[in-house]
């Protein structure tokens, strides 16, 4: 027969250990009162825990779409203003060849103009959106065109300049050119000069975008084109526009000659503006589809964290119970704890 050993230390002892394991499920108790959500969710929901990652991997999803979307968002934003100043310019343009046209100093003006717009069209094209060039398609870490009017001249404008050498014999301040024939700028600018606007040349010469674009996932079921390229059929005729405009030699044309350029630069300026139009409507519609897209992983991110916080929500009435109940056990355990210890065999002998 055995007895077990009675004492008043190992009362206390395991008083002191009911304290503790009180004190870790007040803690317990105390975080999911402050958080509203179960201490240990595993615990809690047992099987049911594999669900709930789910609903978070799901949740987790949708949100780095969302984030992405509206990155995409923000970059066709600034790649429609750029287009909207693209055609605004475009069709003053247009405006300022048809009343040149027959004014005596119409090819200073229209020169004068056309320098300034073929600036401003490198700059707009060569506009980023968070560090990448909205207009280099899959090549966003390199902008499109150097500068046309820079010193050394760029290849574009080295072309242009051996163009006009190679057909007419002369260079484009030359007061020679005051003998080019009508037929002979029209050949020219059907001929070799667009030539300099068509692959290989273009793209050796003016572009360093490339043509394909990059795809981007909106949506679980869902893609688009996000980038745009400068080797747009659109950019190509008013970069063709401008530096005709700018630099070939219009100051020293004859009034004929001037006139048969501007025709040609009038109607290829229209096409442009036209083309340039379905590029907005194409990015408008993209656009659409991003914000579409947004919305519907919104409203089912709302809907998957509803039933997250169900999973792992406290009824927040229970958990205040438990631990005003603790609270009452710590310290009536206390209480027991200092008696015990004060027992002794002393005060009865």
């Amino acid at each position: 027969m055995k007895t077990t050993f009675i004492s008043t230390q190992s009362i206390g002892a395991a008083t002191r250990n009911a304290i503790v394991r009180s004190q870790e499920r007040l803690a317990e108790a105390q975080s999911e009162l402050s958080t509203g959500r179960h201490f240990d969710t595993g615990l809690a929901l047992g099987a049911g825990t594999a669900n709930l990652v789910d609903l978070r991997q799901q949740n987790e999803r949708l949100a780095g779409l969302e984030s992405s979307n509206a990155r995409l968002q923000f970059r066709a934003g600034v790649a429609q203003a750029a287009l909207g100043s693209l055609v605004d310019g475009a069709q003053e343009f247009l405006e300022e060849l048809i009343a040149a046209r027959q004014a005596p100093s119409g090819g200073k003006l229209v020169q004068a103009s056309a320098e300034g717009r073929l600036t401003a069209m490198i700059d707009q094209l060569n506009v980023t959106a968070d560090g990448d060039f909205v207009f280099s398609g899959m090549n966003a870490a390199e902008p499109p065109f150097d500068d046309y009017w820079s010193d050394p001249p760029p290849a574009s404008r080295s072309s242009v300049s051996a163009a006009f050498l190679g057909e007419f014999g002369l260079s484009q301040d030359d007061p020679g050119v005051a003998a080019i024939t009508p037929a002979g700028i029209e050949a020219f600018l059907d001929g070799s000069f667009a030539n300099l606007f068509a692959d290989p040349a273009w793209s050796n010469d003016w572009s360093t975008a490339t043509s394909e674009l990059a795809v981007v996932r909106i949506s679980r079921s869902e893609a688009i084109t996000t980038s745009l390229s400068a080797n747009e059929g659109a950019i190509r005729k008013l970069a063709r526009v401008y530096s005709a405009a700018a630099d070939l030699g219009t100051e020293n044309m004859s009034q004929a000659t001037f006139q048969a350029l501007v025709d040609k630069l009038v109607t290829v300026t229209g096409e442009a503006v036209n083309e340039l139009g379905a590029m907005q409507s194409k990015l408008g519609l993209n656009e659409q589809r991003l914000a579409d897209a947004s919305e519907r992983a919104r409203l089912q991110r709302n809907l998957l964290q509803e039933r997250i916080g169900t999973l792992e929500s406290v009824d927040p009435f229970e958990a205040s119970t438990r631990v005003t109940s603790l609270l009452t056990v710590i310290e009536t355990s206390y209480a027991v704890t200092a008696r015990i210890q004060r027992l002794s065999i002393l005060n009865y002998l």
